[in-house]
């Protein structure tokens, strides 16, 4: 985290969460073969610069010893494994924006891809709005007499976000016209506007306009770059069937906005409702929310003042995290509030994406199972319905799995500082982990209920068939006996 950085107006951090159908360790070869490189978050590591040994032991220092297990742990494989993107020294990789004459290209500071069991995948890049005034002459007067300029932070925000098409409309699309990445010696830019316009125009290309913009799998195909001879890939490419995107059209973003105006406004206690809603909820113009009560209800809900009388404000929503402070260099906020933010609280949201994603995918595997025991189930005789017992076995293996995950990833406290504990919580509440946590148990509860019946049902059988078994011999033995009394019996009931 160069010094520099620290200085700048903004900085975005954009996650793309999905699912990967494959085993982790073949997902790590893969991911390998393709040229990211592992990192490592111990401090300890002998080959670390100063200032990433600083880095590193600071993240050590705040997370707590479960969350140090998921990230740092060495004696083992660390629950979560990370790589990041091989970037060619000295070259400019830039993540570019553009909707109708505004262009957006926001050097990229850093990308990286946490890979964890039980298919759940997290791409992260960080991108850096650096300090520049408006070119917008109206809309640079109208900033300078508010004391702060938002305007253009709220379109990157908003319009970097959404990587595919939420809705088909022949004018003004919610997403930029095109979003991608543009590097020294390439460009993978996908133009939104153009694949909108030629369906309208030629009644075509629909199945296209579903997918999310292609620049996500080409970097996790590390294919960045043309001509780049210092990677050796290996392997098929991903496709969309093996990497499923999580979200919808938007990537979770965590940003934090530095302005010495919004700041003091936090701290009078004077910032503007609807403007601080539309920070927040990452809406690009005016408060998407218009009811006066439902948007302070939502916004109460929303925002972490422990710090708002120093002019710092925090805000969680179930798609971001926000931190919004003053750039005045007295302050010298760098320190305890934009190096913490921008290292450690990404790792609070790939957790907490982490256990959503894998709840959902536990949840997507119950139903399953739950569907098929309504299936009439075909039998020497006829059909029946309710849990076979292979279900059951398939069931069993899943609610290890699970029991699994709830020890290694839910847990209870990401840090031991009392910030950190509180932020983590709140991002868990407004993605409502634990809500769909309830639900899963409830789901697996009946499945487990259903399982012993069927389990217990087949012993029952088993145990019948075993004792027919056992008096097989005594049976043969009095064989002929049996065969007299019969007929004997026979010829007295025939006379």
């Amino acid at each position: 985290m160069k010094a520099d950085k620290m200085e700048a107006k903004s900085a975005h951090i954009l996650a793309w969460p999905f699912r990967f159908e494959m085993e982790r360790k073949e997902m790590i070869k893969k991911v390998e073969e393709k040229g990211w490189v592992k990192k490592s978050l111990d401090f300890r590591d002998s080959k670390r610069k100063m200032q990433e040994e600083i880095d590193c032991f600071m993240l050590h220092q705040y997370l707590s010893l479960s969350a140090r297990k998921i990230f740092i742990d060495k004696e083992k494989e660390a629950i979560c494994s990370i790589y990041q993107y091989p970037m060619i020294d000295e070259s400019n990789y830039q993540y570019i924006i553009k909707k109708k004459k505004e262009e957006y290209c926001l050097p990229i500071a850093t990308i990286e891809l946490h890979i964890y069991d039980y298919g759940v995948g997290i791409l992260f890049i960080q991108v850096w709005n650096e300090k520049k005034k408006e070119e917008n002459g109206n809309e640079k007067e109208e900033n300078e007499k508010k004391g702060y300029n938002i305007g253009k932070i709220k379109k990157i925000n908003d319009w970097g976000r959404r990587v595919s098409i939420p809705y088909l409309a022949e004018d003004g699309l919610l997403c930029a016209d095109c979003i991608g990445i543009r590097t020294d010696t390439d460009s993978h830019i996908t133009n939104f506007k153009d694949k909108v316009d030629n369906y309208f125009e030629n009644n075509e290309g629909i199945d296209e306009l579903c997918e999310p913009a292609a620049f996500l799998y080409d970097i996790l195909n590390c294919d960045l770059e043309t001509n780049d001879g210092s990677k050796d890939k290996k392997g098929l490419p991903f496709t969309n069937k093996e990497v499923i995107p999580f979200a919808d059209d938007r990537m979770f973003l965590c940003s934090i906005i530095r302005d010495a105006g919004l700041s003091e406004c936090i701290k009078n206690g004077t910032l503007n409702e609807e403007l601080l809603y539309s920070i927040l909820f990452v809406d690009s113009g005016d408060a998407s929310c218009q009811n006066k009560e439902m948007r302070k209800k939502l916004l109460e809900d929303a925002v972490y003042a422990r710090w708002s009388d120093y002019g710092t404000l925090y805000g969680v929503t179930s798609y971001s995290l926000f931190c919004i402070t003053t750039d005045d260099v007295k302050a010298n906020v760098e320190p305890t509030v934009v190096r913490p933010f921008l290292l450690e609280y990404s790792y609070f949201i790939s957790l907490v994406l982490a256990q959503r994603i894998g709840m959902m995918s536990f949840t997507v595997r119950a139903e399953e199972i739950i569907k098929n025991i309504n299936k009439p189930r075909k039998i020497r005789r006829g059909s029946k319905k309710g849990m076979g017992y292979f279900q059951a076995l398939k069931f069993s293996k899943i609610q290890a799995q699970y029991i699994d995950f709830k020890n290694r990833l839910l847990i209870l406290e990401a840090s031991n500082q009392e910030q950190g504990i509180e932020i983590y919580k709140l991002l868990q509440k407004q993605m409502l982990v634990k809500e769909e946590q309830e639900i899963l148990d409830g789901q697996l509860q009946s499945l487990y209920e259903a399982a012993n019946i069927s389990v217990g049902n087949g012993i029952a059988k088993a145990g019948v068939l075993l004792s027919c078994v056992a008096l097989l011999p005594t049976l043969i033995e009095y064989f002929p006996t049996l065969t007299k009394m019969v007929k004997c019996i026979y010829n007295f009931f025939s006379k």
